[in-house]
This record gives C-alpha cells, structure tokens and sequence, in this order.
C-alpha cells in the first residue's frame, strides 16, 4: 500500500478482504481522515469518525458557532462533514 500513510495502511489492512460488503467502519481520529473515506467509499465501505481539525481537508475554518450548534459540508464524491460546537470545537 505504497503512498499511504501509516494509519490508513492499519485500517486498509484490516479490511483486506471484507470490501465490496457495503460495511461501515467506526474510527477515532487518529485513523480518520478523508483521503481514507475517499478510498472506502470507492469500495462500498463507509466511514464514521471524529477528524482532526489539522488534517488536510478537513473544512475546519472555525464559523462563529455557539455552544449546541452544528454546519453541515459536503463534496461531489459523497464525503459528508459535520462541524459541532459542544465545548470546543469539533468535525464528525
């Protein structure tokens, strides 16, 4: 799995041989990210999992949100992100 980096190496080789199975894998932010989702939703497989604000892609320019509210992005290829306001601040 040259050119990936090493947390979507783990969850890719975790699920060799479980594609195709229109499967939904939970991850913690550590392994999400959306070059990840990208690739799984190429496969039939779906993503949840809180992402990093630094990770590239993320959206994550901070709206003036309060406490309780949410925004919603999405892309052509069907990647969904959500930005919630609890404490701090938050992409799901």
């Amino acid at each position: 799995m040259a050119g990936l980096g090493h947390a979507q190496t783990v969850v890719l080789s975790l699920l060799d041989g479980l594609d195709v199975c229109h499967r939904t894998v939970v991850a913690d932010n550590f392994f999400t990210s959306i070059s990840l989702a990208e690739r799984m939703l190429e496969h039939d497989t779906y993503l949840i999992g809180t992402l990093r604000s630094n990770r590239a892609g993320s959206g994550s320019e901070q709206q003036n949100l309060r406490r309780g509210e949410a925004y919603g992005l999405g892309n052509k290829d069907g990647i969904k992100l959500i930005v919630h306001m609890k404490k701090t601040f938050a992409l799901v």
